[in-house]
C-alpha cells in the first residue's frame, strides 16, 4: 500500500515507512534471548557480590565461581523446550565464542618466556597431548570392547580416540588464577600457561585426524593409514600455522602502511577482522582454525601492536 506524506502537496513524493509486522520477531527467539540476557545479568550480580564479600573465612576464587554460576545458569536451559538452541550451540560456541579467546591468548602471550621455555612447552603440549589421548582414547576402547562401559563403540577405536583427543584438552583456568594470586616463580607459570594454549590447538588437530581414520572392526596398524595419520597432522599443524602467521603479517603492513594515524576503532576493527578472516580461511581449508587464530593473534602482538 502506498502512503503519501504531506510534502506530495508541494509537487514532492515520498514512500511512509512501512507499518512494522507484528511476527518480524519470533517470539521464541525473543524469548530466549531475554531469557539467556537475564541469566547474564544474575550471574554478573552475584558473581560481584561473592566476590566483595572474601574475608578471612570466606573466599571465591573466579574459575570456581565462574564453574559455579554456569553450572547454576545452565539448569533453565535442559528444558525440552531449548532443543533447538542446543542444536545450534556447536555452531555458535565454535565459530563466536572460542575464536576471540584463543586470539586474546595468543596476543597475551609473553613471548620472552615462552620462547624461553619452548622446549617444555613443547614436551608437554605436543608429546604429552598425544600420549594423553592413546592412552586414554584406547583404555576407553577396551574398556568398552569388553562390555565395562557403555556409550562407547566398542568395535572400533575410532570414537574412542576422537573422545580421547578432545578430553586431552585440558585448560587450567583454575590452576593458573591459583598461581597467580600466590606469585609464584614466572617460569612455572609461563610453562603452564605455554602447554595449555598449544596444548588446545594440538587436541583439536588430533580430533580432526582422527575423524578422517576409516572404520575398522579390528586393530591393526597398517602402514599406509598410520603414514596418512601422520602426514595428515603435521600438514594440518603447518598449514594452519602458515595460515595465521600469513594474517598476523598482513595485520601489521596494513596497520604500518595503509591506516598510519587511523583512529583507534578502525585500528581495533583492521586487527579482529583480519584476525576472524584467519580463522574462516583455515577451517574453509579444513585445517585447525582455532591454531590459526591463535598464532595470528601471537604475531600481531609482536609485529602490529606497536603500530
Amino acid at each position: 500500500e502506498r502512503r503519501f506524506t504531506g510534502v506530495e502537496n508541494m509537487g514532492f513524493f515520498s514512500w511512509a515507512a512501512p507499518a512494522p509486522d507484528p511476527d518480524i520477531v519470533d517470539p521464541h527467539y525473543a524469548m530466549i534471548t531475554g531469557g539467556i540476557t537475564t541469566i547474564i545479568f544474575f550471574c554478573a550480580l552475584f558473581g560481584n557480590i561473592a566476590q566483595r564479600l572474601n574475608n578471612d573465612f570466606w573466599f571465591s576464587n573466579d574459575s570456581v565461581l565462574a564453574i559455579i554460576l554456569g553450572l547454576v545458569a545452565s539448569i533453565p536451559l535442559c528444558g525440552e523446550n531449548y532443543q533447538e538452541l542446543h542444536a545450534q550451540f556447536d555452531t555458535v560456541f565454535f565459530l563466536y565464542l572460542v575464536p576471540p579467546i584463543l586470539f586474546e591468548a595468543g596476543y597475551a602471550l609473553n613471548h620472552k618466556d615462552f620462547l624461553t621455555n619452548f622446549k617444555a612447552v613443547f614436551t608437554l603440549a605436543v608429546p604429552g597431548t598425544i600420549i594423553s589421548t592413546l592412552v586414554l582414547g584406547f583404555s576407553l576402547f577396551f574398556a568398552a570392547s569388553s562390555g565395562l562401559i557403555v556409550g562407547i563403540d566398542g568395535t572400533s577405536p575410532k570414537e574412542a580416540l576422537m573422545f580421547g583427543a578432545m578430553m586431552s584438552a585440558t585448560d587450567p583456568i583454575a590452576t593458573l588464577a591459583v598461581l597467580g594470586s600466590l606469585d609464584v616463580e614466572p617460569q612455572l607459570y609461563s610453562i603452564i600457561f605455554g602447554e595449555s594454549v598449544i596444548n588446545d590447538a594440538i587436541a583439536v588437530v588430533l580430533f580432526q585426524t582422527f575423524s578422517m581414520l576409516p572404520e575398522s572392526t579390528a586393530i591393526h596398524v597398517d602402514p599406509l593409514e598410520s603414514l596418512f595419520a601422520a602426514w595428515n597432522f603435521i600438514s594440518v599443524a603447518a598449514l594452519s600455522i602458515l595460515i595465521g602467521v600469513f594474517f598476523g603479517i598482513l595485520a601489521a603492513l596494513v596497520t604500518k602502511h595503509i591506516i598510519r594515524h587511523a583512529h583507534p576503532h578502525t585500528e581495533v576493527t583492521v586487527i579482529l577482522t583480519l584476525a576472524y578472516l584467519s580463522f574462516i580461511v583455515a577451517d574453509t581449508a579444513k585445517v585447525s582454525g582455532l591454531m590459526s587464530v591463535f598464532f595470528c593473534g601471537s604475531i600481531a602482538s609482536h609485529y602490529a601492536k606497536y603500530n
